[in-house]
């Protein structure tokens, strides 16, 4: 990290007729006031006035100048070459704050980042966003509950332009008085809870009756395996499972977060005396685990999961899900109508989801083993 232990007015730098820096003056000879040193703590990053002081301009001018703004060719050589010397960088953000202006950014906080349903969630935003010049910043609860409110308050603290909530706690009230101050807040795949905000969600309930329903129309015992109850989506799936013909408490297995998880509520549910011969995963990391447990023990079994991914692709498994890219970018041209239109009322948009029918819902799948590869 550069340090600069000295610089002086009298300090210029010399160029030659193409704008290229030939060498430093000082009044005092020898000094070696302006050698870069490595500084961890960072304190010595260069200042704007530093590099005014360097080019032998006032501060007002090297601003105009690092700002696109136009000033003489002289000046603005000076400056460009002081700040490539420094290494200076702007602090942009301090910028907006003393101008009083909000951030080019947008906050989003997801549940889970090692999930690839909101990395395609998020990419989908930041392309609609760009389109504005605005920026995405991440950051993931873990679906932790406790988390999400800290995480808010710190993304707000940045005066972001808006924030895209994918919530984990079960009251957001502590919002309110953010929405009465005109911040923009849009909830992605799982609505609010005591509080009027706007929000995208896919139609969870109905899917997972339906796609139950199709199962058990064909298979005697079908086998279901969903997350923590802690998630929106999770309850919802599992009220739509239970209103469903042919389901039972008995082949239901819940509180699989993690592919591992699910993996070992499958082979339990695998080894039962009369095991099911169809499974259904309540998400794709779910579904990711059922077909571990199938590559482990060899079994042949129909599979069908909640939303889409690469895997069951390549694999054939038939799945039922919202687009993340949809909700994504939804959410994005929300919360950009909010920022334009500030007074809106908050909108409510429930996507219908998508069936992939792969692998018929009658036919068993089988994942090879390694060993038979």
């Amino acid at each position: 990290m550069l340090m600069l232990k000295k610089i002086t007015t009298a300090t210029r730098l010399i160029f030659d007729n193409d704008g290229n820096r030939v060498c430093l003056m000082s009044n005092n000879s020898g000094d070696d006031s302006l050698k870069p040193s490595a500084d961890s703590s960072g304190a010595g990053r260069a200042r704007l006035q530093d590099v005014a002081a360097l080019a032998g301009v006032s501060v007002k001018t090297t601003s105009r100048v690092l700002s696109g703004l136009r000033t003489s060719p002289g000046s603005a050589t000076s400056v460009l070459a002081a700040a490539k010397f420094l290494r200076y960088r702007p602090n942009t953000i301090a910028r907006e704050l003393r101008s009083g202006a909000v951030s080019s950014g947008v906050g989003m906080i997801v549940s889970d980042l090692s999930n690839p349903f909101y990395s395609k969630m998020a990419s989908a935003a930041e392309r609609v966003l760009a389109k504005e010049n605005l920026e995405l910043f991440i950051a993931s609860t873990n679906e932790d509950p406790e988390k999400e409110e800290g995480l808010v308050h710190r993304m707000l603290e940045r005066r972001s332009r808006a924030l895209l909530l994918v919530p984990s706690a079960q009251n957001h009230s502590y919002l309110q008085f953010e929405l009465a101050l005109g911040t923009n807040i849009v909830f992605l795949d799982r609505p609010p809870v005591n509080l009027l905000a706007d929000s995208i969600v896919g139609n969870d309930r109905a899917a997972a009756s339906s796609a139950m329903g199709a199962l058990s129309s064909l298979h005697p015992r079908v086998g279901v395996i969903g997350d923590r109850d802690i998630a929106w989506t999770a309850r919802e799936r599992l009220i739509g499972v239970r209103q469903s013909p042919g389901f039972s408490e008995a082949y239901l297995r819940t509180g699989a977060h993690r592919a591992q998880e699910a993996r070992s509520l499958a082979l339990e549910l695998l080894t039962m005396n009369d095991p099911p011969t169809a499974l259904l995963g309540l998400n794709n990391l779910i579904t990711l685990g059922i077909l571990m447990a199938l590559q482990d023990t060899g079994q042949l079994c129909s599979v069908m999961g909640f939303d889409d991914s690469e895997v069951l692709g390549l694999l054939g498994v038939s799945a039922v899900g919202v687009d993340p890219e949809k909700v994504g970018e939804q959410g994005a041209m929300r919360a950009l109508a909010r920022i334009h239109n500030p007074d809106e009322s908050p909108v409510a948009i429930v996507l219908e989801m998508e069936t992939m029918t792969r692998t018929p819902l009658d036919k068993p799948i089988q994942v090879p083993r390694w060993a038979d590869l």
